[in-house]
Formats: structure tokens, sequence, C-alpha cells
């Protein structure tokens, strides 16, 4: 079987669509475990609210099953080669364990608040509630700390790409005292 061409396009398209996903579900989840938000924002409750936290997380669950089936092991090895990058391994291992950990302990819990088995003990659904609920505030964390990376990144980009830095700037605004000395280092 041929390897898929490596291109950045169905990568960040499945990053795009499955942080949508995840704000929507944060946005919607949030709302239904605050009913005070939820009456002051929306004046009640819906079930259009309800519904579309229920309808993301499937999408949220089935979107990287069918991703991996369709490019398997390749989308693996390219997550943790670019995750094993020597400038920020640590952070990029992370972001790729939580992610792929946390979403699916997240739609686990999620199926199981959803279909509440009959019969099941109650202890399995309070157990998934606390674990759905730390779980999100864990993704809330993990979506700031991922904001402030891009937002470094940008920022860090941006400044190599200006053309005046502040080192040239230091440079062209100092006297010509570095050109005006001798080999000695002592001014003409």
């Amino acid at each position: 079987m041929k390897a898929p061409p490596r291109t950045q396009t169905p990568r960040r398209a499945f990053h795009a669509v499955n942080a949508a996903n995840f704000l929507v579900l944060t946005a919607t989840g949030l709302l239904i475990q605050f009913p005070d938000w939820r009456a002051s924002l929306l004046g009640g409750y819906g079930t259009l609210l309800s519904s579309a936290h229920r309808w993301c997380s499937v999408a949220f669950g089935v979107l990287p099953l069918a991703l991996l089936l369709w490019l398997g092991p390749w989308l693996w090895r390219d997550a943790w080669k670019r995750a094993s990058r020597r400038s920020g391994r640590a952070i990029r291992r992370g972001n790729l364990l939580v992610a792929v950990v946390g979403g699916a302990a997240l739609t686990l819990s999620g199926a199981i608040l959803w279909w509440d088995p009959p019969g099941a003990p109650r202890a399995l659904f309070d157990v998934s509630l606390f674990i759905h609920r730390v779980l999100t505030y864990v993704g809330l964390a993990v979506l700031v700390a991922h904001l402030i990376w891009i937002r470094r990144l940008i920022w860090a980009r941006l400044r190599s790409a200006m053309v005046w830095s502040p080192a040239s700037g230091r440079k062209a605004a100092a006297p010509a005292v570095m050109e005006g000395t001798t080999a000695g280092g002592d001014p003409c």
C-alpha cells in the first residue's frame, strides 16, 4: 500500500475541525453544567443545546477513528515525528498524549453519560461524570496553554521576519565608536 502524500492540508484540516468541535463541546458542556450561565445567556435550557453537545461529541469521537482507518500508521508516525523535534519536544509530546488519551477518555465517559446503560451501577455514572468534568477543565487548561504557545510562535516568526530588530537598531543608533577603534581596542 502506498503511503499518502505528505502535505500539511489534511493534518491542518483535521486540526481545525477537531478544534472547532472541541470549542463547541466545551461551550455547550459548560452551559449544560452551569444552569445560571445558561439562563442568563440563553434564557433557558432547550433541547438544541443538548442535541448540539451530543452530536458534536459523536463527530469528536468518530472523526479521529475515521482518519486513523484512512491514513493508519502514517498519520501516527508523522504526528510522533513532529512531536519529536528538538525544540519544544516535551510540549509537543505532551500535547499529543493529552489529545489522544484525553479525547478517548472524554468520548468514553460522555458515551456512558449519554446512554446511561440500564442495570449499570450508579457508581459508573457518577465516576463517568467526575472524569468528564475533570477532563473538561484539563482540556480548557491545555487550550489556554496551546493558545499561549501559538502566540509565542507567531510573535517569534514576526520578529525574525522584521527588517529592524533591537540589535540592528542599537547598532544603527550608536555612534561610530565600534568602527573608530584600532585593532588594539583604543579609539583613534
